[in-house]
């Protein structure tokens, strides 16, 4: 039994079966020095033991039946776009899904029986309509003819969700199941036993033992969570320092494969990212097997522009992959932290073009936009420019509506960042629930919680969020994080307590006298940091508790006594604090 992690972000769809299609793999590629080829930059692998295993970067599929000697091209002839996601059972037998470069609602399974000499088209998977920015998660075959398919969805009138897909007929035809707790990876051992890495939620691993009808949370695998300590440990002595394991597979001997991710700077304007593969096995041996592909089918180096514009600034180099001298120095991949420009996207418009203050987080957003060919400055300002251009990047990926608000949400993020930087700080704001009468998402209702916890009794709701059209909101409301606390008979000792109580949390909130024609009094509140808030002004809302106004149409100072306020919360010691 090998186990897998993998770091992703996701999406999903549902699936139409038709046939045809037989392909015939290309010829076998050994490693070599010639120059017209370059180390692959491996987005995904799979070691099945035995020194069999696969390697791909979303373009060309390689196999290696000898530890990566040699490494053999099985990509499917005619592929018709992007490879999703891959799997092998064996030597011989796997699967690969792939996009549709002309159309953005299917997918194709292909599928081989001699270890990819030729490739079969078993289905195609078409996106429903109102469904967006579908992606498969994950891909497993318990068996010749079982397998699951698990896939991320959204629409414009729902938020994202998890689907899972079985097949009993090789991938021919596939059935829905009942959604699964949580998006991840999916593996199954047999027709019935599998479990769930999940991605997000209160448990990281779910098995169920009756193909997928049902799930339960499984600590007892828990060990896998630490899958990537020995993988670091025993390749120590073949790591840079600043690199890192993004992936580490093992058989049951303790021998495995691991996928590194690092960086290449010969000055600080020229600089590359890249992937290197490795065995390691539990006896301490370690060696680089990472295969070369044919230089001209590399769609991600072909201009060289959106490599060398991954880190430090664009050189004018025409191959990045080649003018790097011998002794390169390592470079860590940069982070950009989810937490952090989401609240710069909601601050930062409302304050005006300040780049003097801009940081590295938003410029790695910056020029990961420009390598996607989106024009935007970089000055490291999340002001309107770049919440424009970001939100031309959520709607090229498929999103609408509050999805394509130009708030980064983790889904997004992770799909620029590729191979660009990490995504750090990362949270969810959960699912949409209703909570005393209101309609809110579960990070909100877990705030509301941290504040009744200071305050010591319960408080209740004239509104909530994800509630459109109410004229007197001004659209606060149409999003997520929104919330109107009702004040009954409440004395002002205990509204401006509740006020600070919510500050306290993360609430960006405010006492609204009683406004004839508009409002009854109330606590308006607004979550910092949820990516669902509405936009225009819902964020403006958050810079101005920021700089200390009252989050009006006016912007007149905020009426909260000195006693009842609280800092800005996440921010107080960055200098975006310190310079308002």
């Amino acid at each position: 039994m090998m186990s897998t992690m993998r770091m992703r972000a996701l999406s999903a769809l549902t699936i139409v079966v038709g046939l045809g299609f037989v392909g015939s793999a290309g010829a076998a590629v050994t490693e070599n020095t010639d120059a017209s080829t370059r180390p692959m930059l491996v987005q995904s692998s799979q070691y099945l033991g035995y020194g069999e295993g696969w390697a791909s970067d979303g373009g060309q599929v390689l196999f290696t039946h000898d530890g990566g000697v040699t490494w053999r091209n099985i990509t499917p002839a005619g592929l018709p776009g992007h490879i999703q996601e891959i799997t092998f059972t064996d030597g011989a037998r796997g699967w690969v899904v792939a996009s549709d470069r002309d159309r953005n609602d299917a997918l194709h399974v292909l599928s081989t029986t001699d270890g990819g000499a030729r490739w079969v088209e078993m289905g195609s998977i078409k996106v429903p309509d109102g469904l967006l920015a579908a992606q498969v998660s994950s891909v497993s075959f318990a068996d010749r003819n079982n397998g699951w398919l698990m896939l991320i969805s959204t629409s414009s009138k729902s938020p994202e969700s998890t689907l899972l897909y079985r097949t009993t007929n090789a991938g021919r035809t596939w059935q829905p199941l009942p959604a699964p707790p949580s998006a991840g990876t999916v593996r199954f051992s047999s027709s019935t036993v599998g479990r769930l890495n999940a991605l997000e939620g209160e448990f990281n691993y779910w098995q169920t033992q009756d193909g997928g009808q049902s799930w339960w949370p499984a600590d007892g695998i828990a060990r896998e969570s630490n899958m990537l300590v020995p993988a670091s440990v025993l390749l120590e002595g073949a790591m840079f320092a600043d690199e890192t394991v993004v992936e580490a597979q093992y058989d049951t001997a303790g021998d495995g494969w691991a996928v590194i991710l690092g960086g290449l700077c010969e000055t600080d304007s020229h600089c590359m990212q890249y992937t290197r593969l490795l065995t390691f096995g539990a006896q301490g041996r370690s060696e680089e097997i990472t295969p070369k592909v044919n230089a001209s089918s590399i769609s991600y180096s072909r201009a060289g522009s959106e490599i060398q514009t991954l880190v430090g600034v664009p050189s004018s180099g025409t191959n990045t992959l080649t003018n790097f001298g011998s002794d390169p120095v390592p470079l860590s991949l940069p982070s950009v932290s989810l937490m952090h420009v989401v609240i710069q996207s909601q601050v930062e418009p409302s304050q005006g073009n300040q780049p003097a203050f801009g940081d590295e987080y938003a410029r790695n957003v910056q020029r990961a936009l420009v390598a996607k060919g989106i024009s935007t400055s970089v000055d490291g300002w999340f002001g309107n420019g770049t919440r424009d251009a970001y939100r031309s990047w959520q709607q090229r990926l498929g999103y609408s509506g509050l999805d394509a608000s130009g708030t980064p949400g983790p889904s997004s993020l992770t799909t620029l960042g590729q191979n660009r930087f990490v995504v750090g700080g990362r949270y969810s704001i959960g699912s949409r629930v209703s909570f005393r009468g209101v309609t809110v998402n579960e990070r909100t209702k877990a705030m509301i919680y941290g504040a009744e916890r200071i305050l010591g009794y319960q408080l209740n709701f004239a509104q909530g969020s994800y509630h459109p059209g109410t004229s007197q909101s001004a659209g606060t409301h149409d999003g997520g994080g929104a919330l109107d606390v009702d004040l009954s008979n409440w004395s002002m000792t205990k509204i401006w307590g509740t006020v600070k109580a919510l500050r306290q949390v993360g609430f960006a909130a405010w006492y609204r006298p009683y406004l004839s024609g508009h409002w009854n009094r109330h606590i308006h509140a607004m979550a910092i940091g949820d990516y669902d808030i509405s936009r225009g002004i819902g964020n403006d809302q958050i810079g101005d508790y920021l700089v200390g106004k009252d989050g009006l149409t006016g912007h007149g100072p905020d009426n909260t006594p000195a006693a009842y306020r609280a800092p800005f919360t996440w921010w107080e010691r960055t200098p975006y604090y310190r310079a308002f």
